[in-house]
């Protein structure tokens, strides 16, 4: 007779480590999307002086969900730069 708990233990482990790696792959496919042309550094630049030039316009906040997404993106684009200049520093 076959012994299922330990079957059932070794499959809840896989799954736990197959789960494990498709949060990290995500995260690379993710890291690698936000860098857009791939250490593009001043179309990066480029992106952020109109983001934040969008962030000055008058009647920017009059959309709170547009503006946020905007914040959030600028946020991102900002994320990326920092990686970008700190990863060019070795």
């Amino acid at each position: 007779m076959r012994d299922y708990g330990i079957i059932k233990r070794y499959e809840k482990e896989y799954l736990w480590t197959f789960q494990k790696f498709v949060k990290k792959l995500t995260q690379i496919v993710k890291n690698y999307l936000l860098l857009g042309g791939l250490f593009d550094l001043e179309g990066l630049e480029e992106e952020i002086a109109i983001l934040e030039n969008k962030m000055t316009e008058p009647d920017f906040w009059n959309d709170n969900i547009a503006a946020q997404k905007t914040s959030q993106e600028l946020n991102e684009w900002k994320s990326c730069r920092m990686k970008l200049r700190f990863y060019w520093t070795f």
